[in-house]
């Protein structure tokens, strides 16, 4: 998403851009342990958090987009913003700011003891007392299918987790892009349950067909990944002043022509039956408001598609859950735009 972002905003302001790649982005048997275990994603957020710091300037927009872990990275990076932007003179503080941070109910840190340490209100005061900005906000949170490793020992082993919570009001628009089709454990959708500030808040969660690594384009048949973008991109250019390049985004915007064309890959690849080996579908809590289903899920609905290691297609069918007339889910706007031309 990254490279398709041009140097200035449409307001001319410029456009300053940070990409890490983040935990799981990496090759082997280790993608399957670090991914899954999200060994040191809080070191990650820390670095993220200090990037900011150092190139943070009053009335900056902030914008926020993580995949899979990097979209944990991404919700827990904008708690943390939310405690307030250190000046880059007085990064030392960063120990109590994120000490503070992590004794909030939104995050569990391993071995982390609220034991009065760094965290005590004079010190919280102090920390406040050196932030170049202390009410920030963020324009636009952007996640695709941000997960949780599992429950029970497999959460426990994670150095941090993530708790589904609203959607902090400091946070302008978000959207959340989820995959109905994943099936391992070690791949817990963390939702948002509602939004704290609903008048000043734009909140869609949208579940759309396909695995967890399709809703991130991993694969090289990129059709899901590149519908899952486009979403991302029409609601963040709807909402906010973010430019593109359009000329290279349309390039993802290709008809479908027919649902056979669409391919929902098979997660259980190489390692993961060795780490997961019983698939558990994923299932729709209807008491989680601003829920949808993309469009791309009625247009396939009772239709031959590629289905995971299935040798020949097959008629998708949606879980009897997430069939919209049962739980009453509205299908979402293909687009809020007209930047883009229907793929149907």
């Amino acid at each position: 998403m990254n490279t398709l972002l041009k140097s200035d905003a449409t307001d001319g302001h410029a456009q300053i851009i940070h990409y890490s790649r983040g935990v799981g982005a990496i090759g082997g048997i280790r993608r399957y342990i670090e991914g899954g275990f999200a060994n040191g994603i809080d070191v990650l957020i820390a670095d993220l958090y200090v990037n900011l710091c150092s190139n943070y300037q009053p009335n900056d927009r902030i914008y926020i987009f993580g995949f899979s872990r990097g979209a944990v990275v991404a919700r827990a990076l904008t708690g943390l913003i939310a405690k307030g932007i250190l000046h880059d003179d007085h990064i030392n503080m960063f120990a109590h700011i994120w000490a503070d941070y992590v004794g909030d109910a939104e995050v569990r840190v391993s071995g982390f003891k609220d034991d009065g340490g760094p965290r005590t209100k004079a010190k919280v005061a102090n920390y406040r007392d050196f932030c170049s900005e202390t009410d920030p906000t963020i324009e636009f949170l952007g996640v695709f299918d941000a997960v949780s490793g599992g429950r029970g020992w497999i959460a426990d082993a994670q150095r941090l987790r993530i708790e589904e919570r609203s959607l902090q009001a400091h946070v302008k628009n978000a959207l959340h892009l989820l995959a109905i089709d994943e099936t391992r454990p070690f791949f817990r959708p963390i939702m948002w349950t509602g939004v704290e500030n609903p008048e000043e808040s734009f909140l869609e969660q949208i579940w759309m067909p396909g695995v967890h690594s399709d809703a991130g384009a991993a694969y090289e048949n990129r059709t899901l990944g590149n519908i899952a973008l486009m979403t991302m991109i029409d609601r963040v250019k709807a909402k906010t002043v973010l430019n593109f390049d359009m000329k290279e985004v349309r390039k993802l915007n290709q008809k479908l022509v027919s649902p056979i064309n669409v391919r929902i890959h098979n997660e259980y690849d190489k390692y993961w039956y060795l780490v997961n080996p019983w698939p558990r579908a994923r299932r729709l809590n209807p008491d989680i408001p601003d829920q949808t289903i993309h469009p791309l899920g009625n247009y396939i609905q009772g239709n031959l598609v590629r289905y995971k290691a299935k040798p020949n297609t097959l008629k998708y069918r949606l879980p009897e859950r997430f069939v919209p007339e049962n739980y009453k889910l509205a299908v979402a706007p293909e687009f809020l735009t007209e930047e883009f031309e229907s793929i149907f």
